[in-house]
């Protein structure tokens, strides 16, 4: 489900099967625990949407590798120190801004605060500016440095952060995962 929502359609998600042989989607949701266990211990690459799901990386193989999926403007680090312990390469790439959808789970939040979401949504644009400038890079990421000012009050507003309809450019999440994998390999 999660895979689905990141590589936005089938057609994406054919593309991205292209890129390697055995390439497959898989849900947990109504896997048995032992069957995802099995399903992680033969995964040489995963391509995961941010989320507890994503916990079963501690079921890969040593030099297997993670490429994650974050919303823009979302912080959290907590899958990569997992994948560091047990020897698994990890990455991230932020999806593309959502705007829209930011502003409007804001409103529901705010509880009639208008001044935090609104100097919220300023931080948020003035990131989105400084990602669409950083397009030629393979990961489109945002040091800590840029986000000054959205950071402290981007934690109350996770919620909106993660409801964000995530947008990547497929192509570049499997030339990236692909080639994080034959790096691995070479060590």
């Amino acid at each position: 489900a999660g895979l689905k929502k990141a590589l936005e359609d089938e057609a994406a998600a054919r593309r991205f099967r292209v890129m390697g042989s055995g390439v497959r989607e898989a849900s947990f949701e109504d896997l048995p625990f032992e069957e995802q266990v099995r399903t992680m211990q033969s995964t040489d690459l995963l391509v995961a949407v941010h989320g507890a799901e994503i916990t079963n990386v501690i079921f890969m193989r040593p030099r297997s590798a993670l490429v994650e999926v974050m919303p823009f403007a979302y912080t959290a680090d907590v899958f990569f120190l997992l994948a560091q312990k047990v020897e698994v390469y990890h990455t991230f790439v932020v999806a593309d801004p959502d705007p829209t959808r930011v502003a409007e789970c804001l409103k529901k939040w705010s509880d009639g605060d208008t001044a935090g979401p609104a100097k919220f949504m300023v931080e948020f644009e003035r990131l989105r500016v400084q990602f669409d400038e950083r397009q030629g890079e393979w990961k489109h990421t945002l040091s800590l440095n840029d986000r000054k000012g959205v950071v402290d009050y981007a934690k109350m507003v996770r919620p909106c952060l993660r409801a964000q309809m995530l947008s990547v450019d497929v192509m570049r999440v499997a030339q990236l995962g692909f080639g994080m994998l034959a790096n691995s390999r070479q060590c």
